[in-house]
């Protein structure tokens, strides 16, 4: 129920306007019945209290249908590819967008490229956006990166040109807020956020053509909810290897030693282990190419020794082992693994850690850094008996590719 202030008077012919947001959860016919109460304000009246009833019926059509797909960034940990689906479901009506707002969990959305979106949108067109979704806490916007349409809140972004950030709606507040919450009700999902899902809230209006002052008007617009979208890709591991991607060096004095990170995120609600193995790459399995010019039977690189048996790496600073690598007698791989062969790390519920990795390479060349695995298991209390109904408690990844240059230095 609405409650009207107390100090609200109805002079005699005086219309009072009652802002009244009514959302349709499905389209078709709906009966809207409503019952004033009010009193007369003459007390010589016996009655003083009167009712006004009063019922309208809507028919309720389709708008846009809206759709939300969410890739994660192939180079960045945290941050996410969304791609918003658009259809006109009209047969005459065409409509604006207003604004994209993301609900939950610090989440800061921008557009993947400062664009204007075609406006209006006509009665059976499809129309697909891009924008990019980062988490507020693990990461931040840079300067470079902050696009115009982004307002203070980066939690939304102005679809419309014409409109201004303060023009906004501000979906934490009614009716938007309300709107949202009984859409989440009504799809099943409880009203906490969480930092593995995040919730779109697009804003809309028919096409008005007429001066400028009249988009500002909020007095009718279409709300469209996508609740429980997931960011999550099944794993409870989340990598990447970071490091330079070009390197120049002079060989002729001695090999390059490049240092890396790889950055191992957590997307569990529970404790993990994780153990990283490297193991050396051969010339048959590296993605090495050899400068131009460079005749097959006199190719760059190391080749075997009589010494090669003897090669030994030394253990990292950490004081765990390494063993003795044998390479193939044919020839020697073209960059190795220096410190440690194996890491492990420990990693809290929806956690990140950077663990520092390096290798040497001896040739100019492009090699492909993914001969490493990552092993994880599940970390259980003590005295906590596994359930075996629950999900994996342990797993093995394979590296990602990460391709990296080194040129010969002039």
């Amino acid at each position: 129920f609405f409650e009207f202030p107390e100090d609200l008077i109805i002079q005699g012919k005086e219309p009072v306007l009652w802002p009244l947001w009514f959302r349709a959860a499905l389209p078709g016919s709906i009966s809207l019945y409503v019952t004033i109460y009010y009193e007369v304000g003459d007390s010589s009246v016996i009655m003083r209290y009167r009712t006004l009833r009063m019922s309208y019926n809507f028919e309720v059509m389709p708008s846009l249908d809206v759709s939300f797909q969410i890739s994660r960034c192939p180079t960045r940990l945290r941050e996410f590819l969304v791609r918003m689906d658009l259809i006109n479901k009209t047969s005459s009506q065409s409509f604006e967008v207003h604004q994209l707002s993301c609900v939950g969990y610090n989440w800061l959305i921008a557009m993947l490229q400062p664009v204007n979106i075609p406006s209006p949108i006509l009665a059976g067109q499809a129309l697909s956006c891009f924008f990019k979704l980062q988490d507020g806490i693990k990461a931040t916007i840079s300067k470079e990166d902050v696009i115009s349409n982004v307002d203070s809140r980066e939690s939304d972004v102005r679809l419309d040109a014409r409109v201004n950030n303060e023009d906004l709606f501000d979906v934490s507040k009614s009716p938007v807020a309300d709107f949202h919450r009984y859409e989440r009700l009504q799809e099943g999902t409880s009203d906490q956020s969480h930092s593995g899902t995040v919730d779109f809230i697009l804003i809309s209006h028919r096409h008005r053509s007429g001066p400028s002052t009249e988009f500002t008007d909020h007095s009718r617009f279409f709300s469209h909810h996508a609740c429980h979208c997931s960011i999550a890709s099944g794993g409870p591991l989340y990598w990447l290897m970071d490091g330079p991607r070009t390197i120049y060096h002079d060989f002729s004095s001695s090999f390059c030693e490049i240092n890396m990170s790889l950055r191992i995120h957590n997307a569990l609600d529970a404790p993990i282990s994780v153990r990283i193995n490297t193991s050396d790459s051969s010339p048959s399995t590296s993605h090495q190419s050899h400068p131009t010019g460079v005749a097959s039977e006199n190719q760059s690189g190391w080749h075997d020794i009589s010494l090669t048996n003897e090669i030994k790496v030394t253990s990292d600073p950490l004081g765990i082992t390494r063993s003795a690598r044998q390479l193939p007698a044919n020839s020697v791989a073209p960059y190795i693994w220096c410190g440690s062969s194996s890491t492990n790390i420990q990693l809290v519920p929806l956690s990140t850690m950077e663990v520092p990795v390096q290798i040497s390479v001896f040739t100019p060349g492009t090699y492909d850094i993914s001969n490493y695995q990552l092993h994880w298991k599940l970390l259980q209390s003590e005295g906590e008996a596994p359930d075996a109904d629950s999900r994996p408690s342990s797993g093995t990844y394979q590296g990602q590719s990460f391709y990296l240059t080194v040129l010969q230095s002039t």
